[in-house]
C-alpha cells in the first residue's frame, strides 16, 4: 500500500456531517428515509475522491444536533473530567438505507510507536493540516456513536448504494465540564 493511503481515508472519513437517533446502542430501524436521500442540499465530493470512491456523495448525517449529543453522551466520564481529548479510528459500513451495519475500532499497528499522526482536512476547498491523537479508550466510545447514527446513504448516479469506509471520530471535552 502507498503511503499516503491513509490519509485518502482520513480526507473520506472528515466528509461525514454526523447525526443520530435517540435508538440505544445495537438497535436497527427498518424504516425508510422520508423522503428518500436526494443530491438536493449535500455536498458533493470532489473530483479526485469520485475517482477514489466511485461515488458522488458520501454518506451524511441526518441530525447533527443529535450527532453532538451523542458525543457528549458517549464520552468516556474519567476522560471527560480529566480533560483528555483524542480520536478513534473506525472501519464503518453503511448499508443503503442509512444504518450502521458494522463498525470496528482500528487498532494502532503494532509498528507505529506514535499516538498522533497528522492528516490534511480538506473542506469547502480549503485544507489545514491537523493532528490526530488516536487513543484505545475512545474506541468503544465511537462505536456507540456510530450505532446509534442515522446516516443518509452515500450517492452512487442519484441512487443510495451501501459504503465501507474508514474513518476518524475527534472528542474534544468540553470547555465547562
Amino acid at each position: 500500500m502507498k503511503q499516503d493511503a491513509p490519509a485518502k481515508w482520513l480526507l473520506c472519513s472528515f466528509l461525514l456531517l454526523g447525526a443520530c437517533s435517540e435508538a440505544h446502542p445495537g438497535d436497527v430501524r427498518s424504516e425508510p428515509l422520508t423522503p428518500a436521500p436526494t443530491a438536493a442540499g449535500r455536498r458533493a465530493l470532489s473530483p479526485e475522491m469520485r475517482a477514489h470512491t466511485g461515488l458522488s456523495h458520501s454518506p451524511e448525517a441526518a441530525d447533527r444536533e443529535a450527532y453532538a449529543a451523542s458525543f457528549r453522551r458517549h464520552y468516556p466520564a474519567q476522560l471527560r473530567a480529566q480533560g483528555v481529548s483524542g480520536a478513534a479510528l473506525v472501519d464503518v459500513y453503511i448499508d443503503a438505507e442509512g444504518h450502521v451495519r458494522e463498525v470496528d475500532v482500528v487498532p494502532r499497528p503494532a509498528s507505529s510507536s506514535h499516538q498522533t499522526h497528522r492528516a490534511v482536512l480538506q473542506e469547502a476547498g480549503t485544507s489545514r493540516v491537523v493532528d490526530l491523537n488516536y487513543r484505545p479508550e475512545f474506541g468503544a466510545a465511537a462505536q456507540a456513536v456510530l450505532r446509534e447514527t442515522r446516516f443518509l446513504p452515500a450517492l452512487k448516479d442519484g441512487k443510495a448504494v451501501p459504503s465501507r469506509f474508514r474513518m476518524t471520530l475527534q472528542f474534544t471535552p468540553p470547555n465547562n465540564p
